[in-house]
């Protein structure tokens, strides 16, 4: 079983969904909701030290001292989001939360939105909250 733990938590965390399956030798798009919570919570992944039979990820060595760190608290800051049926059709729009609202990045569309489509998005911008 794999499992992923992470040294430090860095101020900012980008997450990626895999919103694409191949099937048959198509790539074919997921339209599946995620709920994306209002603070991420992630501390529970902190690392335990090198655990017997755990293999480093890299062959660099830093030491903690230059790593940023915090507490694995997060809040969400952005997305971006795909419209459109497949990877050759449609494209990609980002929300933005600003002053705690959230702006919509279409092209040369830009306004505020209420509700964003947080469940539908590509990748997703975190910023550490250090509370």
């Amino acid at each position: 079983m794999k499992s992923v733990s992470l040294t430090s938590f860095p101020a900012y965390l980008v997450l990626h969904m895999q919103r694409y399956v191949m099937e048959q030798g198509v790539l074919k798009k997921l339209d599946v909701s995620v709920a994306v919570p209002k603070i991420l919570d992630i501390s529970g992944m902190r690392s335990k030290g090198r655990q017997p039979g755990e293999e480093l990820y890299s062959d660099t060595h830093v030491t903690d001292e230059y790593l940023p760190d915090g507490k694995g608290r997060y809040q969400l800051l952005g997305f971006v989001s795909h419209v459109g049926s497949s990877m050759d059709t449609g494209h990609y729009i980002a929300y933005v939360r600003k002053l705690d609202r959230w702006v919509l990045f279409d092209d040369n569309i830009v306004g505020a939105v209420h509700r964003p489509p947080k469940d539908m998005g590509y990748l997703y911008f975190f910023e550490r909250l250090d509370d």
